[in-house]
């Protein structure tokens, strides 16, 4: 038998299976159930991690069946049983990501869900990272250019922009825009140095993750482009100034920087 068919054969049982490998019934030692877990875990996460960029190199499994095979070799036990640890892991972890992603993918239409959106591709990513870093997980995989974050990010946007939304568009960030979009507005009752106090958070190079940085000054420039046509066809007193920059301003120091 192949390993991959192996690997196949054991999954409907491994569940069951798995309670016993953690007692002492089992062969295996506990530090290397633990590393079974972890490595479950990863051929798990491999399929997912393709929409983030990363491209699957063992598609049938042999090459990581091998692996589970030298270590069960190595440690002393048996191989069949070493697979099925291992199968348990990734069956169980399989089944929670995608619940997880089916989760997220629902509440898409809800910028309400963003969030939770942002935390599953973060997470994804890292563990996504980590089985690359791996000698044994980086079997399952090779990683596309980026950082992690960058990964993540590009992830979030292409869920989102069905909905004319983007990953780094945080309430934050949104409240932010408002902001420089009133900026705009008031440009003619403003000084130049006004105009700067009320953005300058927003400027501060180190605000923003150094990936989404360029994107979101273009767009705050963007705002402040689209406030400043507005004035010229409705021009706001220096007291509608006052209150929309004062109302703005507030907002974004309520907003949840996430």
């Amino acid at each position: 038998m192949k390993p991959s068919d192996l690997m196949t054969a054991v999954v409907v049982g491994a569940l069951a299976l798995a309670p016993s490998l953690a007692t002492a019934q089992s062969s295996i030692p506990p530090q290397t159930m633990g590393r079974l877990d972890v490595l479950g875990r990863f051929a798990a996460a491999a399929p997912f991690c393709e929409s983030l960029g990363y491209t699957l190199v063992d598609r049938d499994g042999q090459a990581f069946s091998r692996e589970i095979a030298k270590i069960a070799e190595r440690v002393g036990v048996n191989p069949q049983e070493a697979e099925a640890a291992v199968a348990a892991s990734k069956a169980r972890d399989t089944s929670e990501t995608q619940a997880a992603r089916e989760r997220v993918q629902a509440n898409l239409k809800d910028v309400s869900g963003d969030r939770a959106l942002r935390e599953f591709a973060d997470g994804l990513s890292v563990r996504c990272r980590r089985a690359v870093d791996d000698p044994v997980g980086s079997v399952l995989m090779k990683p596309p250019a980026g950082a992690v974050s960058t990964l993540s990010l590009r992830y979030v946007d292409s869920q989102l922009a069905p909905y004319g939304r983007a990953g780094w568009q945080t309430h934050y960030v949104l409240a932010g825009g408002d902001v420089a979009e009133a900026v705009g507005t008031c440009d003619a009752r403003l000084s130049r140095a006004q105009g700067r106090a009320y953005l300058a958070e927003l400027r501060d190079p180190t605000r923003f993750s150094p990936d989404i940085n360029d994107t979101i000054q273009a767009w705050l420039d963007t705002r402040i482009a689209k406030g400043r046509e507005a004035a010229k066809t409705a021009p706001p007193s220096a007291a509608q100034c006052g209150q929309l920059l004062a109302r703005r301003k507030t907002a974004l120091q309520k907003a949840p920087v996430d």
